[in-house]
């Protein structure tokens, strides 16, 4: 993983990683995280707004999909980089 990561920085991508808890407890919909809409070991998620009931392997596929949009990328070390980079540079005054 770490040639993986610093292949990345090399090229400029910004990437950060989703943990796992995150992905099996959160229902994106309604941005609520509780351990209770997956039972550990379970293979259903089922959210405690409505009772939508998925698959908890697909449930985390579209989590980590969703990621991507809903975490800010100025929140990721890269990110600020990338963003403070395209920043304009002051001129100076005379």
């Amino acid at each position: 993983m770490k040639v993986v990561k610093a292949k990345l920085n090399w090229l400029g991508v910004v990437w950060w990683t989703v943990s796992s808890p995150f992905t099996s407890t959160t229902d994106i919909r309604y941005s609520i995280i509780d351990g209770g809409q997956r039972k550990k070991g379970g293979k259903v998620f089922i959210a405690v707004k409505d009772g939508m009931r998925m698959d908890a392997d697909e449930h985390a596929a579209e989590t980590i999909g969703a990621a991507a949009i809903l975490r800010p990328i100025a929140a990721t070390r890269q990110g600020e980089r990338i963003l403070r980079d395209k920043e304009p540079t002051p001129k100076p005054s005379s």
